[in-house]
C-alpha cells in the first residue's frame, strides 16, 4: 500500500505583499500630509489675509484722523508718525491750494460739475474771516472752458447733447461799496438749432489734452470783465468739466486758488492707506445771488 504524503504550503507573507502593503502605507501617508499641509497652508493664507485686511482697516482710519487733524487744527500742522492705541500711524500730509496763482486749471479738481449747480471761481483771496473776504477785486481776461467729451471730435449734430454754460458775475469796488452789481452771461455750445435758447454761440473752439490733462472740451468763451468780485460757472442741460484760463496781460488767480486739497497716508503693519479730500472754500449763497442781488 502506497502512502500519499502531501506538502503543506508556507502561509507567511511573501517579500512581494510585504512591499506592496509598505507602499499603500507611504501612498496613504503621502496622501494625508498632501492634505494636511493643504489645510495648513489655507489656514496660514487666511490667517495672513485676514491680518492685512485688518491692518490696512487701521490704516485707512489712521489716513482719516490725519484729515480730520488737518482740518482742526489751528495751526495746519498734524503730528506725522503719531501712533495710534491699534498701532496705526500718520505717515504723511500734504495740502496744496487747486488753482493758487495760476493761469490755466480744471475747476472743481477737475471733477464733473452737476448741471444747474455750478462751481466758484476765487479771483479773490480767500480768508477764513468773513470780513476779509471780497475786500479786492480782479480785472482781466479769462477764458472760460466746457463741454468735455472722449475720442474723436463729435459732429455738430450732436452738440445739443452737450452742456451750455452761464457765467453769474458779481462786480464791485468792494463788498459793501454801492456799486456792487450782478450780470450774467449764458453761452451756447455750438448748438445753433435744436435746444432754442437764444443764447449767444461761443466765440472759440475748445480744447484738445486741455493744460495735460487729456480733458478735451468743445467750446470756450473769453470774458473781458473789471471789478470781479466773484464769479460762478454753471452747466446747462448736462454735467460737465470746466476749465478756465487767465490772458497773459492779466493777474494770476489768488495764490489761496479755489479750495484746499489735502493728502494723508497712514500704515499699520505693512500696509499703507491714502486718504484725499477736496474743500472748496465757502461761497456766496445762491439765494443772495439769484433773490437779493437779482433784485437790485
Amino acid at each position: 500500500m502506497h502512502v500519499i504524503q502531501g506538502s503543506q504550503k508556507n502561509l507567511s507573507s511573501t517579500p512581494r505583499q510585504l512591499g506592496q502593503a509598505f507602499l499603500i502605507v507611504v501612498l496613504i501617508m503621502v496622501i494625508a500630509l498632501t492634505v494636511g499641509l493643504s489645510i495648513a497652508s489655507r489656514t496660514i493664507t487666511n490667517l495672513k489675509m485676514g491680518s492685512e485686511e485688518a491692518n490696512s482697516q487701521k490704516a485707512f482710519s489712521a489716513a482719516e484722523a490725519g484729515i480730520e487733524q488737518y482740518l482742526q487744527a489751528t495751526n495746519q500742522n498734524p503730528s506725522i508718525g503719531q501712533q495710534f492705541n491699534n498701532g496705526s500711524s500718520i505717515t504723511s500730509i500734504s495740502r496744496t491750494y487747486v488753482g493758487q496763482g495760476t493761469r490755466i486749471a480744471l475747476l472743481n479738481n477737475g471733477d464733473p460739475i452737476s448741471k444747474d449747480e455750478g462751481t466758484d471761481i476765487w479771483f479773490t483771496k480767500f480768508d477764513p474771516d468773513p470780513t476779509k473776504l471780497y475786500t479786492s477785486n480782479w480785472s482781466g481776461t479769462f477764458t472760460v472752458y466746457w463741454g468735455d467729451y472722449t475720442g474723436a471730435t463729435p459732429p455738430a449734430t450732436q452738440y445739443c447733447n452737450f452742456s451750455a454754460v452761464e457765467l453769474v458775475v458779481i462786480t464791485g469796488t468792494s463788498r459793501t461799496a454801492s456799486d456792487l452789481k450782478i450780470a450774467r452771461y449764458p453761452v451756447e455750445n455750438g448748438c445753433s438749432s435744436g435746444r432754442s435758447t437764444n443764447f449767444p454761440l461761443p466765440n472759440a473752439a475748445g480744447a484738445t489734452n486741455f493744460n495735460g490733462s487729456g480733458v478735451n472740451f468743445l467750446s470756450s468763451n473769453s470774458f473781458t470783465i473789471n471789478n470781479i468780485l466773484f464769479a460762478r460757472i454753471i452747466p446747462l442741460f448736462a454735467n460737465s468739466k470746466v476749465g478756465i484760463s487767465i490772458a497773459a496781460s492779466s493777474p494770476v488767480l489768488p495764490n489761496t486758488g479755489e479750495g484746499q486739497l489735502i493728502v494723508s497716508q497712514g500704515q499699520a503693519g505693512s500696509a499703507q492707506r491714502q486718504v484725499t479730500y477736496f474743500e472748496t472754500w465757502d461761497s456766496v449763497p445762491s439765494a443772495y445771488i439769484f433773490s437779493v442781488l437779482s433784485s437790485q
